[in-house]
């Protein structure tokens, strides 16, 4: 009766032993899991930051220009087109800020706009 008892403790023992290691095991894979799931997210997060700033840039380049050939027209006055200046110069500064938060690489339409009003090559 003792060797079965002892016999039994020891299976018991054993199995416990494998159900704590398999459960470590699952528990670091699990976490594991998490944290890349985690770091995905935020890069696709963060590339789609760096998406809505570069078409930004495109949309407020697009507005400039728009304001440009405005300005050309003959038919405007001097009070329009002082108003007309100051709206461009605040759309300029808006555009280089929002240049300023780009990271990595950007498409040449980008780059021209951003070399063309704020003054640098992002």
């Amino acid at each position: 009766m003792n060797r079965t008892r002892s016999a039994f403790q020891i299976v018991i023992t054993i199995v416990t032993v494998i159900a704590v290691i398999f459960g470590a095991y699952i528990g670091i894979w699990w976490l594991n899991r998490d944290v890349v799931n985690r770091e995905a997210e935020i890069r696709r997060d963060q590339y789609e930051v760096q998406e809505t700033a570069r078409d930004e840039v495109l949309r407020q380049a697009a507005q400039i220009e728009a304001v440009d050939v405005q300005l050309t027209n003959p038919t405007m006055t001097d009070d329009q087109k002082a108003t007309l200046n100051g709206q461009r110069a605040a759309m300029v500064t808006q555009l280089c800020n929002v240049a300023s938060s780009i990271s990595g690489g950007v498409t040449a339409p980008v780059s021209d706009a951003v070399q063309r009003y704020c003054g640098y090559t992002p």
